[in-house]
């Protein structure tokens, strides 16, 4: 297949691509820009088909050239969360076999290299410039040569891979092919009809799917996107008020915040947004209705990192409901199944199941292969249809954490709690929240006497990401168990529920 960002020059040269506050690109600008960087990246490094570069930058004008840079050369692209520790980057790049890594020059120092013995480090300032790169090995084609060469891409190639949390504790990496990726984009173009007059503002994480799948969708379908990573609550109401942006991703807690710092904001204010599509997490009841009495365009949607963001959202105009997110989008197969695997009728609530064009083929590692089935793959998630065959979710049905968005892994900050010195025993769960979801608690279990929480925090603030830190903490001298030996989670929710503590 050609490139999408090649097929989007050849075709609309001339219209928005890409917006970064007073900064505007045309698809001629960005193709150039980004051919560039691709250049760059090849005559110097040799970065070419097969090669894995990761990412760990903010989500910049800088960062997208170089996401499409990656691809126009037929490398894989892997953005590393911007959030994650150093412990937590030299693993990501060990896993994932990561060749380049491209970050910014205050954090390149943080990262201790020694660990990371083949990759290459490359740095990016402030005005774009790459820093790092050794001098050229070679004179090569032209720059158009080049990237016309390099343009054809095998559509079952791995274009990206981006992480996820496993149940094992451990992170999990997914590949997604360029089809995987199409195929996303055309579903969600289905169901939106999304196109060149579209202007789609991403203020969530070039390293999650969310915003990721975004950039994906503008270069296939043509539609502009508005970069505003880092902005503040109420400078997104001003650019929501300000008339160019029609879609918006949000997650349930930033949607809150959004409509806070802007009491007045309702659908008669901003008569261009036409869809704001809310996912990442359970959306609170508050939020829901805070949104439905200002008749804001909330469409409700559920989706996954191995489906390239979304599965089933709703269509516009259709009305809000707490927990229903829609039909499945055309190209999906979803089905609710028991334990054992057999399908559900309508009303009942099972494991929700996934299959078509653009669900992935397995994770990184090849683990988890009792989550595939007949072509469908276990999401860990529970659900139901509705007599009219909208889906609606009901929670996870694993012990995965969601915290603002952002998934977590009980196992893995137990593992960081038992190694800390004095410690026997640990237990993550997730509180209800109204603000973030969920929020983090742990009940440890030290050697000897109280334990102090703040030691805790501290330590693990060293080794884990900000969003991970447990924020409530109970001491106790033994982890409830169940009678298979497992942690009762669900006695020690109870325990922290308990009026009084």
């Amino acid at each position: 297949m050609t490139h999408p960002l090649v097929t989007r020059n050849s075709s609309t040269p001339g219209l928005p691509a890409l917006v970064e506050r007073e900064q505007r690109w045309t698809w001629e600008g960005l193709f150039e820009e980004t051919s560039r960087y691709a250049m760059a990246l090849h005559e110097t490094l040799g970065v070419g088909e097969g090669s894995r570069i990761a990412t760990y930058l903010e989500g910049s004008s800088t960062h997208v050239m170089l996401i499409h840079a990656v691809g126009l050369l037929g490398a894989v692209i892997i953005p590393f969360h911007r959030r994650w520790t150093a412990r937590e980057v030299e693993e990501a790049a060990r896993l994932t076999g990561t060749h380049v890594l491209v970050t910014d020059p205050p954090a390149a120092r943080h990262f201790r290299r020694a660990n990371m013995p083949d990759t290459c480090f490359v740095s990016v300032d402030e005005r774009g410039n790459l820093h790092g790169l050794p001098a050229k090995r070679r004179s090569g084609p032209s720059l158009r040569e080049a990237i016309d060469a390099f343009h054809l891409l095998d559509e079952n190639s791995i274009a990206v891979i981006l992480p996820t949390s496993g149940s094992t504790g451990h992170p999990k990496f997914v590949p997604l092919t360029w089809a995987n990726l199409r195929a996303a984009a055309k579903a969600s173009d289905a169901n939106l009809r999304t196109g060149i007059s579209d202007n789609w503002l991403c203020p969530l994480p070039l390293s999650h799917t969310g915003g990721l799948s975004i950039l994906y969708r503008a270069v296939f379908s043509g539609c502009a996107v508005t970069l505003s990573g880092g902005a503040s609550p109420a400078d997104l109401a001003r650019t929501i008020r300000a008339g160019a942006v029609t879609i918006v991703s949000l997650v349930p807690l930033l949607l809150r915040r959004v409509m806070d710092a802007d009491p007045s904001l309702t659908a008669h204010e901003c008569t261009s947004l036409r869809a704001i599509l809310l996912g990442g997490a359970a959306a609170p009841r508050t939020v829901i209705e805070e949104a439905r009495r200002r008749s804001l365009p909330v469409l409700l949607t559920y989706g996954l990192t191995e489906a390239g963001s979304q599965v089933a959202t709703m269509k516009p105009g259709d009305r809000l409901e707490i927990g229903c997110v829609g039909k499945p989008l055309p190209g999906f197969t979803v089905e609710i199944r028991d334990a054992g695997g057999r399908g559900l009728s309508h009303g009942m609530k099972g494991d929700i199941w996934i299959g078509g064009p653009a669900v992935f083929s397995g994770y990184l590692d090849g683990g988890d292969a009792e989550r595939f089935s007949g072509g469908m793959f276990k999401t860990g998630d529970t659900g139901f249809f509705d007599a009219l065959g909208r889906l609606h979710v009901v929670g996870r049905s694993d012990d995965m954490i969601v915290s603002g968005g952002e998934n977590i892994s009980p196992e893995e900050i137990e593992d960081v709690l038992r190694a800390l010195p004095g410690m026997e025993d640990a237990c993550i769960v997730g509180l209800p929240d109204e603000e973030w979801g969920e929020t983090v608690a742990a009940l440890v279990v030290p050697e000897r006497g109280e334990e102090d929480f703040e030691r805790l925090r501290e330590e693990c603030h060293r080794v884990l990401a900000p969003f991970k830190v447990p924020k409530r903490w109970l001491s106790a001298r033994a982890v409830p168990l169940t009678e298979s030996g497992k942690p009762d989670r669900e006695a020690v929710r109870r325990l922290f529920l308990t009026p009084g503590c």
